[in-house]
C-alpha cells in the first residue's frame, strides 16, 4: 500500500480500472482487503469518516466499503457524499454479528465479518470466472 492509501494491483483484462473506497480503522484489514481487491480496482483506503469525506470531496467511486466500527452519523455523511458523486455507487457495510443482506436498490449491502474476500469481490461485481483464477 502506498503512503497515499492506494493499493494498485495488476490491471484487469477489461482495461480501465474502477476506483473503490475502503473505510476501516484496522490497518491490517485495510491492507489485506486492499491487496486482494487491487487485482480489479484502484483501492483507496482510510481509517475514519472525516478522511473518507475528504477523499469523496475530490473523487468519485464505484463502491464504498465501510466497517461497522465507523459511527452511524459518519456513515450517513459519507454515503450521502458518495451518492452525490456517483448515484450508482454500491455501498457495502461490513458488520459483525448477524447481518441481513439488503436489496441492491437501497444502495446499502451488508456483509457479515469474518468473510471470504471473494464474497466482497462478488458484491462489487467481479465476475466469477475472474475469482476462480485469482
Amino acid at each position: 500500500m502506498e503512503a497515499s492509501g492506494n493499493c494498485r494491483g495488476r490491471k484487469p483484462a477489461s482495461g480501465r480500472r474502477r476506483r473503490v473506497l475502503l473505510v476501516e480503522p484496522d490497518a491490517l484489514t485495510r491492507w489485506s482487503i486492499g491487496q486482494y481487491l487491487g487485482r480489479w480496482f484502484i483501492v483507496e483506503a482510510t481509517a475514519d469518516g472525516p478522511s473518507a469525506e475528504a477523499l469523496l470531496a475530490r473523487r468519485s467511486f464505484v463502491a464504498l466499503m465501510v466497517s461497522d466500527q465507523i459511527p452511524e452519523d459518519d456513515l450517513e455523511r459519507i454515503q450521502r457524499l458518495a451518492g452525490r458523486r456517483n448515484p450508482a455507487v454500491r455501498i457495502v457495510r461490513m458488520v459483525s454479528g448477524a447481518a441481513e443482506l439488503r436489496e441492491p436498490q437501497t444502495g446499502l449491502l451488508s456483509l457479515e465479518k469474518p468473510f471470504a474476500l471473494s464474497a466482497l469481490a462478488r458484491l462489487l461485481g467481479v465476475p466469477e470466472a475472474q475469482l476462480s483464477t485469482s
